[in-house]
């Protein structure tokens, strides 16, 4: 099965919603989505008796990429948070969730790597996929109306410049 980590996916997905407006949430979220279900899948349907180094390292991959996402977010709270604090709070709080998951993640990984079961690793990576696609729903559907009323999309553009240098 090729590698989904989204570093090596490649995928053309316009910037703009409907209208033309710029949307920097886009791209990175389409590849994302794409990459944890699929790894959902072939952990789901994955053979307990296998060996599962190269889905550990894919998990890995993506795990690492799902951190550099949310590092990156930081320049769009940069920008709200004089306008907007109460914006920046609430998704300051959906990523706190998510950065205690990825060690717990990583524990279940060694496990799986010790010779552990993997249906824990499995329901865990499912929660934790789970509130991925809830973060960037609230980033598209709540995040994006306010920063579509504060900026242009020239100085949005400016704001995600690194997002989109990174991607």
């Amino acid at each position: 099965m090729s590698h989904l980590c989204t570093l090596r996916h490649p995928t053309a997905i316009p910037a703009y919603v409907g209208g033309g407006t710029y949307d920097p949430y886009a791209a990175a979220h389409t590849r994302l989505r794409l990459a944890l279900s699929g790894l959902t899948v072939r952990l789901g349907c994955s053979d307990p008796a296998a060996d599962h180094t190269g889905l550990i390292a894919d998990l890995r991959c993506q795990l690492a990429e799902c951190r550099r996402r949310l590092a990156e977010d930081e320049a769009i709270h940069a920008a709200l948070r004089p306008i907007a604090p109460e914006a920046v709070e609430e998704l300051e709080l959906y990523q706190a969730h998510l950065t205690g998951d990825f060690e717990a993640l990583e524990a279940l990984m060694s496990g799986v790597e010790a010779g552990g079961d993997l249906r824990p690793l499995y329901l865990a990576f499912t929660r934790f996929v789970a509130a991925c696609f809830a973060h960037m729903a609230h980033e598209e559907l709540e995040t994006l109306p306010i920063l579509h009323g504060l900026f242009t999309d020239a100085k949005l553009m400016a704001i995600t410049a690194p997002m989109r240098r990174a991607a």
